[in-house]
């Protein structure tokens, strides 16, 4: 019998067997049920594939995951393979998935039957084709890319040699319809030739150009940043003496009436055959005079803008600190008639009660309440206003530390959660800053998981490239994420003072305080299950 056991295996056995050689071949496997074409089986391959797990595939068709058209395409497919009763070959089929964008698949579908001949199954196998249609298409465009530079290298060769051929009469008259100025140079540096674009540029005609010296100090070459340029470095003098060719030299010289001009200029040297020297230069040059005018103006416009940009900066951080001036004023001169409110309040709750009738007691008592909660938003307005006042200690700070023990001052106080305190990079900061940051993000996850008969808060931290983001993470009411734009604004709350005590302004120190520090302040929630707030500050740059 154990034999015969280890022949035949178990049904359980085979399953596992076959669901382990599906899931190992690297093409994506899968088999729909003939009648409603829904998936029954879908291996590793495929799921990787599609960007859905297995689970999720089984049970479900072609329209459940795919858009309408592509779905009706498959479906397509797989009814002619059924009613056709052979293997389909589908060399090439477009496929949306879930995380990889659009694939292409080389794709076989096969009608299996049971017994009785009957189409039961459909088995389908697909391979990723992409990356080598991706290849076949890169090495096309680079074919055709190549064959075209070829065909332009062969007419640019058939151009070149076809000017060669041409008669000098028609080379001059190729230099006349020249915009540029073209000047032939000769080795002893005299001009030997000039077209009419030179002729229109440096104000003389050719027979007054042809002879005079490059090294003529009538010429009055300056540099390109205004200097004057000595013969040696003139860069038609270092072509004839390099025998190198120079381009988009700048240069600025005089015209025979005076006039300062700048042009481009770019040199090519003649040469003999055998011989290593230069016989002649030709020269090509043109105005840039213009666009060196419109430059400066450019210049000009770019300083008067930093200029207004520097004045406008000095403006808002002038009015920035006027407003927090007036809101650090006007919080303290709210202070004394609030004082005012809740003494003579309290006066007459302890010396006069027996003149009040209960209604007169409560309404009171809704004075010192609201009196307080009063005293309470102009504490933590100043607490806003002092951040951006208080000066900025940087130094290292360890972040699991400092988060430890706020957690344990503020789990002290409550009714005792669940605190779980995971690794945390340390960061560079503000010490005093940072606690208040920690304060006030766990202070709210205590306040609002106290209603949960099991409360728990994690603090963690994740390390990415340039940046550390810290977290703490509670199983209480949570919010709605449509309102997470208000979350850290001051005196946005989200639940009411009688459902959870609180003036609204926490979240916004720690917003500025992060902000201050370089970071940046974010949070996730959902309704009755839990929120979780994020923290990032730059992380501290390692020695090289």
């Amino acid at each position: 019998m154990a034999k015969r056991s280890r022949r035949h295996p178990r049904p359980h056995e085979d399953e596992i067997f076959l669901k382990s050689v599906l899931d190992n071949i690297p093409d994506m496997i899968f088999v729909k049920d003939a009648k409603n074409l829904r998936f029954v089986r879908f291996n590793k391959a495929g799921e990787k594939l599609l960007g859905h797990r297995q689970k999720d595939l089984i049970g479900k068709n072609d329209y459940d995951f795919f858009p309408k058209k592509e779905a009706l395409f498959f479906i397509r497919k797989d009814r002619a393979v059924l009613r056709k009763r052979k293997m389909v070959d589908i060399p090439e089929e477009p496929i949306h998935t879930r995380t990889r964008g659009i694939r292409i698949l080389h794709t076989k579908k096969i009608p299996l039957f049971d017994a009785s001949g009957k189409a039961q199954y459909l088995l389908g196998i697909s391979e990723d084709i992409t990356s080598r249609k991706n290849t076949e298409e890169a090495l096309r465009k680079s074919y055709d890319q190549l064959e075209t530079r070829v065909h332009e290298r062969t007419a640019q060769l058939s151009r070149i040699n076809k000017a060669l051929r041409e008669s000098e009469e028609r080379y001059r008259m190729l230099l006349s319809s020249l915009t540029e100025g073209v000047v032939v140079i000769g080795a002893d540096g005299k001009i030997l030739s000039a077209n009419s674009g030179a002729e229109r540029i440096m104000g003389l005609k050719e027979q007054q150009l042809i002879g005079r010296s490059i090294y003529d100090p009538r010429w009055g070459v300056l540099k390109e940043d205004g200097t004057p340029s000595p013969s040696e470095e003139f860069f038609t003098v270092a072509s004839l003496r390099t025998g190198k060719p120079f381009a988009n030299i700048v240069i600025g010289l005089r015209r025979v009436d005076g006039e300062l001009i700048w042009l481009n200029g770019s040199t090519q040297p003649l040469f003999h055959p055998g011989e290593k020297e230069p016989y002649a230069i030709v020269t090509s040059f043109f105005d840039v005079t213009g666009r060196r005018k419109m430059q400066a103006e450019i210049q000009n416009l770019n300083t008067q803008l930093e200029q207004k940009v520097e004045q406008r900066t000095s403006e808002l951080k002038a009015a920035v600190g006027e407003l927090e001036a007036f809101s650090y004023s006007v919080s303290h001169d709210l202070r004394a008639p609030l004082r005012a409110i809740e003494g003579f309040s309290g006066i007459l709750l302890e010396e006069h009660a027996e003149s009040l009738n209960e209604e007169g007691k409560r309404l009171l008592q809704v004075v010192r309440k609201n009196s307080l909660h009063m005293s309470q938003l102009i504490d933590d307005l100043l607490s806003f206003s002092r951040i951006a006042r208080k000066d900025f200690i940087k130094k290292r700070v360890p972040m699991e530390d400092l988060a430890r023990l706020v957690a344990e001052d503020q789990n002290a106080a409550s009714k005792g959660a669940d605190v779980l305190v995971g690794r945390l990079p340390d960061a560079l900061g503000d010490t005093a800053l940072l606690r208040q940051v920690w304060t006030n993000l766990l202070s709210n996850a205590f306040k609002f998981t106290r209603q949960n008969p099991a409360p728990r808060i994690e603090i963690g931290a994740q390390e990415e490239e340039k940046e550390t983001v810290y977290f703490v993470r509670d199983n209480g009411v949570g919010f709605d994420m449509k309102y997470v734009g208000k979350l850290f604004g001051v005196f946005q709350r989200l639940h009411s003072v009688e459902e959870f005590e609180g003036t609204g302004v926490g979240l916004a120190i720690v917003q500025r305080i992060v902000h201050k520090h370089g970071g940046r302040a974010w949070a996730e929630a959902r309704v009755n299950d839990g929120a979780t707030f994020y923290f990032s500050l730059p992380k501290i740059e390692k020695p090289s």
